[in-house]
């Protein structure tokens, strides 16, 4: 009789362990991209970037804006600088796995045509910052890419 008790505990015990884990990994935060960026934005030198329009935000990622809950993508006005901050809040977009293999696609290709004549600038796109968790997408290519990922991590 003891033994059934305690079993059956365990399976509630059990039960209650993973749904409380279901609901951690789904976690979202309620912060708009805006508020991220302001939160993210003194984590590097980002004086030089500019809001980019809604066809710039396009071409880098592949989506239109408005297919997001928000977003902003700040990058710089002169081809020769690589520095750039892309903020997404998914909302409830679906493809995200499209949207970070675009991030990376873009990013790999432009890091190939810095590689032969700007050593500096193309260090600086192989140390992006590529991150995901509660709802939000950080793509970041600056000159601290580990003060940035603690800053989103922490803004969360």
């Amino acid at each position: 009789m003891k033994a059934i008790k305690f079993k059956e505990f365990l399976c509630v015990l059990v039960v209650v362990l993973f749904v409380l884990f279901l609901s951690s990994e789904n976690k979202v935060s309620n912060k708009t991209a805006q508020e991220m960026f302001d939160a993210l934005k003194n984590t590097s030198d980002f004086s030089e970037l500019q809001e980019c329009d809604e066809q710039k935000f396009k071409e880098k990622c592949g989506f239109e804006k408005s297919d997001f809950e928000s977003a902003v993508y700040y990058a710089s006005d002169s081809v020769m600088q690589v520095k750039e901050l892309l903020i997404i809040k998914l909302g409830d977009f679906e493809n995200k796995e499209e949207l970070i293999s675009n991030l990376k696609t873009k990013n790999e290709e432009k890091s190939n045509l810095f590689e032969g004549y700007a050593p500096e600038q193309s260090a600086l796109l192989k140390s992006f910052v590529l991150e995901e968790k509660e709802g939000f997408v950080v793509f970041s290519v600056c000159d601290s890419p580990a003060e940035l990922r603690s800053a989103f991590k922490s803004s969360l």
